[in-house]
């Protein structure tokens, strides 16, 4: 199977295109990524491959297979402890309509979309039933799944919701957006898996328990970071999706 081409927008320290690396079968081409820190971090381990330095300034100049974007969780996380965190609406986690933008414009076969577990329940789930109203209206389809970091071995929780969407109606059933898909679970097919999937995980902030080398400044660099082995799931589903398309 060819390799799909990847956008990897959000990106951190790499932690989707990690996976992608881990798994094979999907190529990074680009990141989008504002923080100078980060983009030492993404041209170390990713070179020649170019790095935009603002989303929304940031228009595709070509068609990818598969977007990725963690958007930021500022507005609704749980560690907010802002009175009234405004959700979609702030001004972090708003960012998440760029990903629109960028997916009316280059179309992609698959986007998978990371945020805070709290995303499902914040302001009694009216967010999450925005994000999944945008991709409606732009043609997806979505299935999304809660997978925490311990399920797969590794020694703290991080509970993370993944968001796996594609063309409406490309795999023999048309599904509404709003509607689960309570047939598969994708963190339950990966449990148990945690000795080949962790490489010696470490307790504590300086060893590897999140499958990032402890030579980053992790002060800096975790707060944007997704775990690779975590991300590995969502993106071997669209594997899986691809193989049954």
């Amino acid at each position: 199977m060819t390799s799909l081409t990847h956008l990897d927008l959000f990106s951190g320290i790499g932690g989707f295109s990690l996976a992608a690396q881990m798994i094979g079968g999907i190529d990074t081409q680009q990141f989008v990524e504002i923080n100078p820190f980060c983009q030492k971090v993404l041209t170390k381990h990713f070179p020649g491959v170019p790095i935009h330095g603002n989303i929304t300034t940031y228009f595709p100049d070509q068609r990818f297979d598969v977007v990725t974007g963690g958007f930021p969780c500022q507005d609704i996380s749980q560690a907010n402890t802002t009175q009234n965190p405004k959700g979609l609406q702030g001004s972090r986690s708003s960012l998440f309509f760029e990903i629109i933008r960028i997916l009316r414009q280059c179309r992609p076969r698959y986007l998978v979309l990371e945020n805070s577990a709290a995303l499902l329940n914040f302001r009694q789930g009216r967010d999450m039933g925005a994000i999944l109203w945008e991709l409606s209206q732009c043609g997806y389809d979505a299935e999304w799944s809660v997978i925490s970091a311990c399920a797969l071995g590794a020694p703290h929780t991080r509970n993370r919701l993944f968001i796996v969407a594609y063309a409406n109606g490309q795999y023999g059933q048309k599904r509404m957006a709003v509607q689960q898909n309570n047939n598969r679970d994708l963190q339950k097919e990966h449990q148990g898996q945690g000795s080949s999937l962790w490489s010696q995980p470490a307790p504590g902030p300086s060893g590897m328990a999140n499958g990032i080398s402890s030579r980053l400044d992790r002060v800096r660099a975790l707060g944007n970071a997704v775990v690779p082995q975590v991300a590995a799931v969502a993106l071997d589903r669209v594997l899986q999706l691809e193989v049954a398309a």
